[in-house]
């Protein structure tokens, strides 16, 4: 067995020593970072009595913590599903990019909006509002509405989170109307 003299050692510390590297890194984080959290493949649900009535994914979320107004960025999309009472899905919402501002109860979604219903309803607009508190989808930009049997163009559009009530403005397109009136108006 060898043993390493003191002298020995003590040149063998002193080239470990002094071949390390003296510089200093330091990670800096901005005021910013510190109110950001990231988080990937995310699902969300909102119920109401024990019924879940809205169920949000997304692959990234990033929670904006500013103290005056935060706010939840989609930014690499995401897919919401609208369900009834009984627990099945009424329809999706999709969009490329969204914003969820929590003071202001609204959803805001941009690039390739798409909302589709069980029934194969589907609509599709550049931009939408989802207005949590009413409950409410609308945009004032360029709307295109098909079902099974019609397509209509809209310069703006608003319904109820479950597309049973629909007013469009500036009208486009072929429609089935259904008559309630006795008087055929």
């Amino acid at each position: 067995m060898k043993f390493i003299s003191y002298p020995g050692l003590l040149i063998l510390i002193s080239i470990a020593f002094f071949s390390c590297d003296k510089t200093e890194e330091f990670v800096t984080f901005s005021e910013s970072d510190l109110k950001i959290e990231k988080t990937k493949e995310v699902e969300i649900v909102y119920s109401d009595s024990a019924v879940v009535r809205i169920r949000i994914k997304a692959p990234v979320l990033i929670f904006h913590l500013q103290a005056s107004d935060p706010f939840q960025e989609f930014s690499e999309g995401i897919h919401i599903d609208f369900f009834n009472p009984q627990g099945k899905i009424t329809s999706t919402l999709t969009a490329d990019y969204a914003a969820r501002y929590q003071s202001k109860k609204k959803t805001f979604l941009k690039k390739n909006v798409r909302w589709m219903s069980v029934n194969k309803e589907v609509m599709e607009s550049p931009e939408l509002t989802w207005n949590e508190e009413t409950q409410n989808l609308y945009t004032n930009k360029f709307v295109v509405i098909a079902t099974p049997k019609d397509t209509v163009f809209s310069q703006g559009f608003n319904a109820d989170q479950s597309f049973n009530q629909i007013q469009m403005r500036a009208i486009d397109g072929s429609m089935e109307v259904k008559n309630k009136s006795k008087d055929g108006f």
